[in-house]
């Protein structure tokens, strides 16, 4: 290992160096389209493309913070799994028809998919059952 870091300790540049794959795996991430993939990017001109970067930065970030707090509260999911588990949570709507011989709007009905255990304990986590229509 070189560094240019004179004044590091050998254990600081140990550290660094195993830390290192923080950094990889998060550009890995970025690479990936089903996570918070930089590509496929629909943008042409620089101005959107700029405003597309930091977006997904933002992404990485923010799955970043859900993958930690899942991991503070006892879940050993990788970003990938985590994702998955959060994108089987679905709410239907059923749109109904008006009452028979009654104008007026559908009428509106939410149901949820079937949580798996994982995906429920992760409702819980992250208060996903607070945004629930009451």
């Amino acid at each position: 290992m070189f560094t240019d870091n004179h004044q590091w300790t050998t254990e600081e540049i140990i550290l660094a160096y195993r830390s290192q794959h923080h950094v990889e795996a998060a550009f890995r991430t970025m690479k990936n389209p089903y996570l918070v993939g930089w590509q496929p990017l629909y943008h042409w001109t620089d101005q959107k493309i700029r405003v597309h970067a930091p977006y997904c930065v933002m992404a990485l970030t923010l799955a970043g913070l859900l993958h930690r707090e899942a991991r503070r509260a006892g879940l050993e999911l990788s970003l990938e799994a985590l994702c998955r588990e959060l994108s089987s949570i679905c709410e239907v709507i059923n749109l109904y028809a008006p009452i028979a011989g009654k104008a007026g709007r559908l009428r509106a009905a939410s149901t949820y998919t079937e949580p798996t255990p994982i995906s429920s304990r992760l409702a819980e986590i992250f208060r996903l059952n607070d945004w629930k229509a009451r």
